[in-house]
């Protein structure tokens, strides 16, 4: 996710001879991959202290491969396939518990965990792990490598060359969700929720500021998106839909590939191994009533689950939805989908989604005349998560560009103080909302807002009187400008 674009003047003559020997070795091993190592030099992304140039830092800090280290959790990611909780997953799924199975099952694990590591050839737990590290994200940098700091290198050139445009949040949110959502290649199907594996909740406004979030105990993020805030307008929302697009998208191709091989198996009549429906496409509580106690158990859905809603909330409430509708009421029929028409169903959305999801120009405006539509009324708990993090994601751009208006000048003191009032209004009715979607118990997913009677109703009518108050507080932030 990261970007690190460099335009610099040159490197030293060692540092140059270290990289034409990593080059002939990534060229001898066919790879595009060239090692992380590569950028952990003081004169290129390891120092301990930030460039500075006339006082400022400007561009990269070449702290970057430090900071990843200490503080990224994708710098953790290949630790995940050493615990003793995936030794248990592939212990659930590998039949027997040696040999190829386990495997097959460690390489898909690895799809995500440790994709440097399978690009070097590791293939079993008890090799050498790399994890996800800089060209896992900014890409293979054989071709690159020896040009990207160059001062007059073009971008274009760079992405021609392999290097990833991160800096394009369409490109980002994709990135991100490849593997927080899914591919063919990376599907983490009910079998695997079943063994232990965590499902995957991916909203990329949320996870982004995680990741670049400073903390008072020294957390730090090992790239600043302080530039793009304060050069785009309403940048939260803007990468907001990215994430809503990417995450869609991502699902509805994980979805057509899931059909497209119950299909083949179907065809050939040859089902075994392959899972259809698969349960990983549906609303996990309408199914799991156990998790809840008697008085709030789904007393409509007589057994059907229904096809979940995270990752599709806002397209549905916003698209044409013709195609989603009909993809909708064919995984509504859950054992009797034919998965030919799911596939093709699921084709068909993904064809007709457009750039920008809220049609016009990107703006926290058009955001909340969307939360304020009927169309975003659900009674589902995955969308009233989706709202929950909507209105942060309102909050954090009208905050943003409040601040803007200070380091300008024209907000005075008063100002500023009414304005803070009122958004930690906002943000105390929010933490209240979060404090009911969390699952009341880390062992088992049960939300208290599930638990409740009515609470889903009263989380409804709570979001509702918050997006009042941030139209209020936008309407607070026109006045200044």
């Amino acid at each position: 996710m990261a970007k690190m674009l460099v335009t610099r003047i040159g490197l030293c003559a060692l540092c140059t001879a270290a990289l034409s020997g990593f080059l002939s070795i990534a060229a001898a091993a066919d790879s595009p991959f060239v090692g992380s190592q590569t950028c952990n030099s003081v004169s290129c992304h390891g120092r301990s202290e930030p460039r500075r140039v006339s006082g400022e830092v400007r561009g990269a800090s070449l702290q970057e491969f430090v900071l990843y280290e200490q503080h990224d959790p994708h710098s953790n990611a290949s630790r995940t396939l050493r615990s003793p909780e995936f030794q248990a997953i592939l212990d659930r799924l590998s039949e027997p518990k040696e040999g190829p199975s386990r495997a097959k099952v460690y390489q898909q694990c690895a799809q995500c965990h440790d994709p440097e590591g399978i690009a070097g050839g590791v293939g079993s737990s008890s090799a050498a792990s790399h994890g996800i590290s800089c060209e896992s994200c900014h890409g293979g940098a054989k071709n690159w490598l020896a040009t990207h700091y160059m001062r007059d290198v073009s971008r274009s050139s760079l992405i021609a060359a392999g290097m990833r445009d991160t800096k394009d949040l369409h490109v980002r949110g994709e990135l991100c969700a490849s593997c927080h959502v899914g591919s063919a290649e990376k599907n983490v199907n009910h079998e695997l929720l079943a063994a232990g594996h965590p499902p995957l909740r991916f909203e990329l406004a949320a996870y982004h500021r995680q990741l670049t979030s400073h903390d008072a105990a020294g957390k730090r993020s090992h790239w600043n998106d302080a530039r793009e805030r304060i050069g785009t307008k309403d940048f939260e929302v803007k990468l907001w839909e990215a994430g809503q697009l990417a995450a869609t998208k991502a699902s509805l191709t994980l979805l057509e590939s899931r059909a497209h091989q119950a299909a083949l198996a179907f065809a050939d009549d040859h089902p075994a191994g392959v899972s259809w429906p698969e349960f990983a496409e549906y609303d996990c509580f309408s199914c799991h009533q156990r998790l809840r106690p008697v008085e709030t158990r789904n007393k409509v859905a007589a057994g059907l689950p229904k096809w979940g809603e995270w990752n599709f909330a806002f397209v549905a409430a916003n698209a044409e939805a013709n195609e989603l509708n009909a993809l909708r009421a064919e995984m509504k029929k859950v054992f009797a989908a034919q998965p030919d028409a799911v596939e093709a169903g699921a084709a068909n959305v993904r064809n007709t989604l457009d750039v920008d999801l809220l049609k016009e120009e990107t703006t926290a405006n058009k955001l909340l005349e969307l939360l304020e539509g009927p169309s975003a009324q659900s009674k589902s708990w995955d969308a009233l998560c989706q709202r929950y993090l909507a209105h942060r994601v309102i909050e954090k751009s009208i905050g943003d560009e409040f601040q803007k208006l200070e380091l300008a000048g024209n907000v005075s003191v008063a100002q500023r103080m009414s304005f803070n009032e009122h958004r930690d209004e906002i943000d105390r009715a929010l933490a209240k909302v979060g404090s009911q979607l969390v699952f009341a118990d880390e062992k088992k997913e049960w939300p208290r807002v599930l638990a409740a009677p009515g609470g889903i109703e009263k989380v409804e009518s709570d979001l509702t009187a918050t997006a009042g108050k941030l139209r209020m507080l936008q309407s607070h932030l026109e006045q200044r400008r």
